[in-house]
């Protein structure tokens, strides 16, 4: 089966529609396996969405019949890179639990083995090497995958692609465990591969996905060793990402995600320091994308990165204008409603703000969804209107007798909704 578990209002996976599972190519591999969709608003959607280890929108994985993972797909490929992947796996047939301890053994392994294990997305798996284990093995996986230099492996995978790419989960891994020691030769050594690759032909938006939308951490990895040693990878890194503004092979999406790392590249957290040439880049950017984006279903990821670039370099007026604008035209309207009730909140304006948080949980249908907004709405109630007590606990009652199926209640992202409504009630001081 390939199950894509994913919600009509989610921007990356409108994203992933449009540049992979919408076409031709990966339509035509569905003879091979069963397409399985399922909307994290149907009955029964989170029970089995746990029982898969599907717990982020969107989840796409290769399964057999006892429900074996084969591999769960990254996003950001190319859909030639991303039908190649699928036919190894299919090719092997082989849960990725397996290969890891095979690859760990220091077994031998195929192309096709070290492809799927290099393109597996390893931050979202919660079976194979969960704890602490997980970081030697991506070295392990770092270190096979870098014996296959000059190499063609697929007609678009080559051996430096490979290389790449387990070198990005390697320090993806190493930035998100913080109190691990990692010398100061291998951060160096790591610093140095990081420029190598960003100097090479193998500096494309796919294999960075995953630094671009998690920049701040890989960064602050490499600057524990050298707080001042980092200019030729951040000159670096730059330039890639220049190009990646300015490439109109790209989707709108891919080159505003590009111009917001470029953005916390270049400056404070602080947006009053952001430049006016640079704000107004940002704007001609996000006109241009609004202009040039008609499908709907496309809008609802590319309009999610524009209002959101629009709030980064401090233009939240402008921010809110663009969403309320979506809000209006969107077919998913409710998805966009708490960034304007935060960007209110930002602005002073905090019974505009509760307006817009109400109004994203009364006009939802999803049960799921619903539930997660209206959530949202307590805890903004909690935080900026706490004695408004009567409000909180009639919502706290309509949310806990809602339209939630009983197989889904307290499972998968209910779950976490439920915590996180705990939470918020035990801290309330009414």
């Amino acid at each position: 089966m390939f199950v894509y578990w994913s919600a009509k209002w989610c921007p990356p996976c409108a994203e992933l529609q449009v540049s992979v599972l919408r076409r031709a190519p990966f339509r035509s591999r569905w003879t091979r396996f069963v397409p399985l969709a399922v909307d994290g608003d149907a009955p029964g959607a989170q029970a089995y969405g746990e029982r898969i280890d599907a717990n982020v929108y969107p989840t796409m994985m290769l399964l057999d019949n006892a429900e074996r993972i084969w591999i769960r797909m990254p996003c950001g490929l190319q859909e030639s890179t991303f039908c190649s992947v699928i036919d190894a796996a299919l090719r092997q047939r082989t849960p990725i639990g397996d290969l890891a301890h095979a690859l760990s053994n220091r077994r031998s392994l195929s192309d096709d083995k070290v492809i799927q294990l290099v393109f597996h997305y390893w931050p979202l798996e919660q079976r194979v090497f969960p704890d602490e284990r997980r970081l030697a093995f991506m070295e392990t996986l770092d270190e096979a995958a870098s014996a296959f230099p000059g190499r063609l492996l697929t007609d678009t995978i080559s051996g430096s692609g490979l290389s790449a790419r387990a070198l990005a989960w390697h320090l993806v891994e190493r930035a998100s465990r913080s109190g691990t020691l990692t010398s100061p030769a291998l951060r160096a050594q790591l610093t140095e591969r990081f420029v190598e690759l960003l100097r090479s032909d193998e500096a494309t938006y796919s294999t960075l996905y995953y630094f671009l939308v998690g920049l701040t951490p890989v960064l602050r990895f490499l600057r524990d060793g050298e707080p001042n040693g980092l200019e030729p990878l951040i000159d670096s890194l730059s330039s890639v990402l220049e190009r990646f503004v300015d490439d109109e092979l790209l989707s709108w999406t891919e080159r505003l995600i590009a111009q917001s790392a470029l953005i916390n590249l270049r400056t404070p957290a602080d947006f009053r320091e952001v430049s006016k040439a640079l704000q107004e880049r940002t704007r001609r950017l996000t006109a241009m994308a609004n202009a040039d984006t008609a499908s709907v279903i496309e809008r609802q990821s590319v309009m999610n990165m524009a209002g959101h670039l629009l709030k980064q370099v401090g233009l939240l007026e402008d921010s809110i204008t663009l969403f309320r604008a979506e809000i209006d035209r969107s077919p998913w309207p409710t998805y966009f409603m708490p960034h304007v009730a935060e960007t209110y909140l930002e602005l002073g304006e905090r019974d505009e703000a509760i307006r817009w948080w109400r109004r994203a949980y009364e006009d939802t249908v999803g049960p799921t969804t619903r539930f997660e907004l209206g959530v949202r709405y307590v805890a903004a109630f909690v935080q900026h209107a706490a004695l408004e007590r009567s409000t909180i606990e009639g919502t706290v009652t309509r949310l806990l007798g809602g339209p939630v199926d009983g197989a889904d209640l307290g499972r998968g992202r209910l779950r976490r909704s439920l915590g996180t409504l705990n939470r918020t009630l035990s801290a309330w001081t009414p």
